[in-house]
């Protein structure tokens, strides 16, 4: 008999327990609720009393509504087995519940706070307008809901879920079907039946490597009674017994479950139901629980260690090393061990004075022990006889505290990445791949939870370019917002506020902003680091202690992708789009927040895209594939490859995406681009020259020229002579055409933003910003046109814009409007061709020519392709004073002389410049060193890239 208690009690336990095993209910044996639990570490049994047990570290689904109905909400309850601080045993170390929303995680080595939908939240917690509840003690956490779902989670790891009836048929996972038939209890997601293993019932990463089996029963009902009555399990039910102040506060239905099942197991072995008792025991003492004696000489009898021996009627208190070492008081004629002659309990131990240990924060220390405290910032060496000596710790830049493999220390950091590139396509810190192509300003990572010693905020600034053909966004810049502390790092390098390296610090810490590798680094000391690589990509990386602390548009980073998707509001969402944009701020300039969808594969062009893209499972990659598997940026590829038709330079860079961060996770791949079409971009790139038939032209020239028909090159290091040519033939180039018709009122037309120059042409509609200068409209009255902007730039500053290739020999006329209006002295508008490496000035203005828009027409005579094919460079300079917007619109290039069109020209009350005095020719060595880039153009490490604001407090 355990604790007095009487039969006609147990008697009633059993048959509550016995005849509907898992339900809990009136005497009467109709069932309100149904009970799963978890019990003995990873040992479990379902609604109906099927026992199962998990076999790995795995993420298993319990419970789930499977038969949904408009009265029965949605639910999913999920368990976590991962090893136990001792690295022995399997345990459940967490529980996830999906109700609506919200995602609840319940840890078990946290019983003060849970993690909702990715972010810490303290306890109590009230959550979808109070249909959710969570509480907890010192040992358990409860959540509770209106529609009867409870799920307890204690810190020995025992999970107990309650379902209401309603529920009866129309739950399925490891936790069964509730409909009261044990036969029918594990089916998998599919609803086919499996007799031995539950595995289609896991779920997470590992799911392919999980295991989890069915457990017989070992004994006939009879003989189950009798291990529940009260000389056996049932004790714990008791009202009166050792357990029965407990019983309010932590549930013993596991403990029960697993005591009986235990004892069918071994027929009998009394060490299992001591073993229960004990466990019960320690849960209730942690939750404040003072539980009477439960041993006797008779009943669980002390097996005595070391240096001890049994006494079954003791008298008076052992000898003790400390009077925390005594439990409870000191009575006559006791059983207990005592310590042999020469020795002191210290602890649970016998040892000899010497040896004595320590109590520390009401927690015995043996001699010898360390700790470490709080978040790492003490750690204590107890060096016996209660003497505890401390000393101040903090772990490193590159360490995190947390525990692992059971001990508490400092460790080597496992940093969590983001990445945006392309499209852009975004990965979030728990590996989600998305596409958003919203071309505004966004929140990527914000710290959230309110835990953080450090609250900081990263901003993403997009631009979805009007002047491209393709549907597309680009990460423009990035922005770190800490305290009072704003930093802007631009992809283009448009600006240079700051000489790099660069460093502040403040109460946050330390920030260090350096060029490495071709990458603008920001670094800090809490936990936060960012690099850029100018070709719109951005790395961010977040030091482990942030796990549970962020959201934005990079995630949660909660180990988990399902939550990634949460709102500034805590809603979780599942469309990409709606979520990117809920985390949209306002800014001060126009943007496209809703851009139009990306074009689309048919079929054919899909298996093209398919593979061409493919090259990411080649051998030049393979040594980075146990790191970053390429599935990933191969659907981001394919993706890019539909949206540009096919484009040869989006290709390249979607490949070299991937090799980027090969890079940044510690791979080299420093010859990918070998036998690809991204051969010609990995020279230019290293800044070698092509020399084609007779003349030479530099790596930037060939960019845009494409190449022509079976062209041949010979590729040459700068000052380096070698006595053999060798050759590379290309098919790919534009055909024998002249293109260039653009009024720009949709696009560039295939006009691009040259990077040997100062800052870039504007792409308007209507009037300029600037006062006394610039047109009101285009030359039609209404649509774009293209202008230069000089009131940001410096006096004298180009701007110019190159045209595709013209490859069609014989004469043509170039016809465009321009507009030239301002007070600005030298301001100008001049006109380039570019054949044979040398750009040979063919028309120009100067100054003011009144507030009109002018029409001009200049001969052009065009040469074959095997002679190198022509450019039409447009290049505006900005004069002395801000007033100096120069404007074109409605270039063209049309075949034949300009005298065959001027019986056909209408002059918007000007005259067209038709016969313009051209200059001499001015070589332009296009292999100089470019000025600084700027918005669209190529990044260049060695200009400073990062411009430091004051926050808006600053200028109020």
């Amino acid at each position: 008999m355990l604790g007095g208690i009487h039969t006609d009690l147990v008697v009633t336990v059993a048959v509550l327990f016995l005849t509907q095993t898992g339900t809990l209910g009136g005497p009467d044996g109709t069932s309100t609720f149904g009970m799963c639990t978890i019990h003995s570490h990873t040992d479990g049994s379902t609604f109906d009393g099927v026992l199962f047990r998990f076999m790995a570290t795995c993420t298993y689904v319990l419970a789930k509504t499977c038969s949904p109905t408009e009265a029965l909400p949605m639910f999913s309850v999920e368990a976590v087995s991962e090893e136990n601080d001792n690295a022995s045993l399997l345990n459940v170390q967490k529980i996830n519940i999906d109700i609506g929303i919200n995602r609840v995680s319940l840890l078990k080595s946290q019983t003060g706070r849970v993690v909702v939908n990715g972010v810490w939240r303290k306890l109590p917690l009230t959550l979808s307008s109070g249909t959710v509840n969570i509480k907890s003690n010192p040992a358990t956490i409860v959540l509770d809901s209106t529609f009867g779902l409870t799920v307890s989670f204690d810190k020995a790891g025992a999970v107990h879920v309650t379902l209401p009836s309603t529920y009866s048929n129309k739950v399925c996972g490891m936790c069964g079907n509730f409909n009261h038939l044990k036969e029918d209890d594990f089916h998998n997601p599919n609803a086919q039946n499996v007799t031995a293993l539950a595995e289609s019932w896991q779920t997470g990463k590992t799911a392919s490597s999980c295991e989890a089996i069915l457990l017989p029963h070992q004994c006939d009902p009879l003989e189950k009674a009798e291990y529940a009555s009260e000389l056996y399990c049932g004790g714990l039910f008791s009202t009166t017994g050792p357990f029965a102040d407990c019983l309010s506060v932590v549930q013993a239905e596991s403990y029960f479950r697993g005591c009986v099942f235990g004892m069918c197991s071994t027929h009998g072995d009394p060490a299992v139901l001591c073993e229960t008792l004990q466990i019960y025991s320690d849960v209730c003492s942690k939750a404040g629980i003072a539980v009477s004696m439960l041993r006797n000489s008779t009943f669980c009898p002390l097996q005595c260690g070391e240096n001890s021996h049994y006494n079954s009627c003791a008298d008076g208190c052992p000898k003790v090393c400390s009077t925390l070492d005594i439990a409870g008081s000191c009575g006559s004629c006791e059983a207990r061990c005592e310590c042999d002659s020469g020795f002191k309990l210290s602890g649970e131990k016998c040892v000899p004075e010497e040896d004595c240990g320590c109590w520390y924060n009401g927690k015995h220390y043996e001699k010898g022990e360390t700790l470490v405290e709080g978040h790492c910032v003490q750690q204590c060496q107890c060096m016996g006889n209660n003497n505890m000596q401390c000393t101040k710790m903090q772990c490193g830049n590159n360490e995190v505290c947390k525990v692992k493999d059971g001990v508490k220390a400092c460790f080597s950091f496992k940093s969590a990445t983001c990445s945006v590139y392309g499209d852009p396509h975004y990965i979030t810190y728990d590996r989600l791949a998305y596409d958003f192509q919203g071309g505004c300003s966004y929140i990527l990572t914000t710290t959230c939870s309110g835990e953080s010693s450090v609250q900081f905020t990263v901003f993403g600034h997009n631009m979805h370019p009007p002047l491209q053909n393709f549907t597309q966004s680009k990460l423009e810049a990035v922005a770190l917002q800490v305290e009072d502390l704003h930093i802007i790092l631009n992809q283009s390098g448009k600006y240079n506020h700051v000489q790099l390296p660069y460093s502040t610090s403040g109460t946050y810490g330390s920030v260090w902003v350096y060029v490495k590798n071709n990458y603008i680094i920001l670094e800090t000391t809490f936990g936060l680091r960012m690099q850029i690589d100018g070709k719109n990509r951005l790395f961010l990386q977040v030091d482990e202690h942030y796990k549970y602390e962020l959201c934005g548009l990079c995630g949660t980073y909660s180990g988990y992708q399902d939550d990634d998707f949460v709102t500034p509001e805590g809603e979780n969402l599942s469309e990409a789009f709606e979520f990117g944009d809920s985390w949209r701020v306002p800014n001060n300039s126009e943007c496209i927040a809703h851009p139009n969808d990306p074009r689309l594969c048919d079929m054919d062009e899909m298996d093209k895209a398919s593979n061409e893209c493919s090259a990411l499972f080649g051998d030049a990659f393979m040594p980075c594939h146990e790191h970053i598997h390429p599935s990933i940026y191969l659907n981001s590829c394919v993706y890019d490859y539909c949206a540009t038709s096919g484009d040869q330079h989006t290709l390249c860079e979607s490949l070299q995406s991937y090799a980027t961060a090969c890079q940044v996770a510690g791979t080299e791949l420093p010859n990918w681009q070998t036998g690809t079409v991204c051969d010609v971009e990995r020279i230019v790139k290293h800044n070698t020259y092509f020399l084609g038939c007779q003349k030479g032209l530099s790596g930037e020239t060939i960019y845009f020229l494409c190449l022509c028909l079976y062209l041949c090159f010979l590729f040459v290091p700068y000052q380096t002579k070698v006595p053999h040519y060798s050759c590379y033939f290309f098919s790919k180039c534009f055909p024998l055409a002249c293109n260039i018709d653009c009024n720009f009122d949709n696009n560039l037309c295939g006009w691009k933003q040259m990077i040997t120059d100062a800052f870039d042409w504007t792409w308007q509609r209507g009037s300029t910003p600037t006062l006394m200068t610039g047109p009101s409209a285009d030359h039609t009255g209404d649509g774009h046109y293209m202008y230069i902007e000089a009131s940001s730039v410096k006096y004298g500053d180009p701007a110019r814009l190159i045209s595709s290739v013209c490859s069609d020999p014989g004469p043509k006329c170039l016809q465009f409007w321009y507009h030239m209006y301002g007070s600005a002295d030298t301001m100008g508008l001049h006109i380039y061709l570019l054949r044979n490496g040398t750009a040979n000035q063919i028309w120009r203005k100067r100054n003011d020519q009144g507030n009109v828009w002018h029409l001009a027409q200049v001969d052009i005579e065009t040469v074959a392709c095997f002679q190198f094919s022509s450019i039409i460079i447009i290049e505006g300079r900005r004069g002395s004073n801000d007033q100096s917007d120069v404007a074109i619109d409605d270039v063209k290039l049309i075949h034949g002389p300009c005298s065959d069109l001027r019986g056909c020209i209408t002059a918007q009350s000007s005259k067209p410049d038709l016969n313009p005095t051209a200059p001499p020719s001015v070589p332009v060595q296009t292999t100089a060193a470019p000025q600084p880039p700027i918005v669209n153009a190529y990044f260049q490490p060695r200009i400073t890239n990062i411009t430091v604001v004051p926050t808006m407090e600053e200028t109020t």
